[in-house]
């Protein structure tokens, strides 16, 4: 296939060349790819299976480069770079379907723009399929998160976000089998808000078992306010007028919870 281009949902173009061949269950694409556009969340949210895209902006161009290889339930994006709001990333997507769907992610940028991407809603309810409907729009990030096992890897050296300083992201963490495992999660940024985090809970969804210790220093309200956002708090605490007198806010926790029967005992 010498060239091909096409309009994705958003506005978004894409164009491919490379080789259909037969795979084990059906055709199996391989070669470079290149998506463009201003619309990611609209395609974002389309790929992860919601085919609403009423009402879904476009904010902030971007430009995604990749090795692709799709077929026989798996879509492998490797050696991928890119650009977002002016600001550089590289790494690889892959998505490996069957019995126990598997979405790996790692991204590396030396700095990331994410303020228009985001705006000034939470930082996670927009970008998750169905969001907003039939009152998801005030549930917590992990009641929302695919049943899907995921491993994720993320390295930002300066990760710019709406109303506070620069920070530095450094994270790993894998869900696989209704466990959570926090290898690593370090967010700094300058004196406004520093979050530190790692731990293993299993039975995620079910009955939760396991240990997390975290620690987190916000300076003021808008700090506070990207917490509730990364914790993945209801949009109401966000925007709470409580939430103001409780900064400057240092805290250290650790929670431990373990199965008792049917019950957890935190």
């Amino acid at each position: 296939m010498e060239r091909l281009k096409a309009v994705l949902p958003g506005k978004n173009r894409i164009e491919a060349s490379g080789s259909l061949t037969r795979g084990e269950f059906g055709p199996v694409f391989a070669g470079p790819i290149k998506i463009e556009g201003s619309g990611l969340k609209p395609l974002t949210r389309w790929a992860a299976g919601d085919r609403d895209m009423s009402g879904q902006a476009s904010i902030g161009d971007f430009t995604i480069m990749a090795d692709a290889s799709i077929g026989d339930g798996e879509l492998n994006l490797a050696d991928a770079s890119g650009e977002l709001s002016g600001t550089k990333f590289r790494g690889g997507l892959r998505l490996h379907g069957g019995e126990r769907p598997l979405i790996e992610l790692n991204l590396d940028s030396d700095r990331l723009d994410l303020r228009e991407m985001i705006g000034e809603g939470s930082l996670w309810q927009s970008w998750l399929p169905s969001s907003g409907k039939d009152g998801a729009a005030d549930a917590s990030f992990l009641g929302q998160l695919p049943d899907d096992d995921m491993r994720v890897t993320l390295r930002v050296g300066e990760l710019l976000l709406p109303n506070i300083p620069p920070g530095k992201l450094d994270a790993r963490f894998a869900l696989q089998h209704g466990t959570l495992d926090v290898e690593k999660l370090d967010f700094a940024a300058a004196s406004a808000l520093a979050l530190n985090g790692k731990g293993r809970i299993e039975s995620l969804r079910d009955k939760p078992s396991g240990r997390v210790d975290f620690a987190l220093q916000a300076a003021n309200a808008d700090s506070l306010r990207i917490a509730a956002g990364l914790f993945g708090l209801p949009e109401g605490v966000g925007r709470s007028m409580r939430l103001s007198p409780l900064a400057p806010l240092n805290v250290h926790v650790s929670l431990v919870a373990s199965r008792e029967g049917d019950l957890t005992n935190a």
